[in-house]
């Protein structure tokens, strides 16, 4: 394990500082109406998005996909993201509530990009095109595993959907963002007891609904 020094990790804190606040500024000039921001916001905080998408197809997807890839979904999520953007009743006041909005539209364009991905059904010309049996069980269950997969993000999706704004916010900050629960609560301003009660009430939500599903220990 490679251990960050007091004076690298003040200089990684540093820089985010400022990658921040310069999203805030540009935030701030969208809000007045200075639609020029928009590509300076991107470039801005271009880092800290793909970091998102790193996480969230490394945690997501069973094992690695050509074709489902950071810079992929990025691409893909900018598309949704700047949508969002446009409605005055979602747009973000500042650097969290913005990566918070960009993780929510990384997950729902991975999972389009999974639906995208799983095979259509099986039917019966697939069983006369191999008369001998040979690799239907290989396909059947490869199929099988990218229905499952395809469901079991559905159901997450639509469970991280149905929460609070305060439990959605702790999940995308200690899931996505890798932040503990001692920076979530500094963040926040909340107690890290309170945080941890939280973060222990979303996942028996996301457990009630996907029973093979754990999220990642705090």
């Amino acid at each position: 394990m490679i251990c960050i020094g007091p004076a690298l990790k003040g200089l990684y804190m540093s820089e985010k500082s400022t990658t921040s606040q310069l999203i805030e500024a540009c935030l701030s000039r969208l809000a007045a109406g200075d639609n020029t921001a928009w590509d300076e916001l991107i470039t801005h905080a271009f880092n800290r998005l793909l970091a998102l998408c790193r996480t969230t197809v490394h945690k997501e997807l069973a094992k690695p996909n050509p074709l489902i890839t950071p810079n992929a979904v990025l691409a893909e999520a900018y598309k949704k993201l700047a949508t969002a953007m446009k409605n005055p009743k979602v747009q973000p006041k500042n650097a969290e509530e913005f990566l918070g909005l960009a993780a929510r539209n990384i997950r729902w364009q991975l999972l389009d990009m999974i639906r995208q991905l799983t095979p259509p059904p099986v039917d019966a010309r697939f069983f006369d095109a191999h008369p001998d049996g040979r690799g239907i069980s290989e396909v059947l269950e490869k199929r099988e595993m990218a229905v499952k997969e395809q469901e079991r993000w559905r159901l997450l999706n639509e469970t991280l959907d149905t929460l609070p704004e305060n439990e959605r916010e702790i999940f995308d900050l200690h899931w996505t963002q890798g932040l503990s629960e001692y920076e979530i609560a500094e963040r926040l301003g909340k107690t890290r007891n309170e945080v941890d009660g939280i973060w222990r009430k979303v996942k028996r939500k996301i457990g009630a609904v996907l029973k093979d599903y754990t999220p990642p220990k705090t």
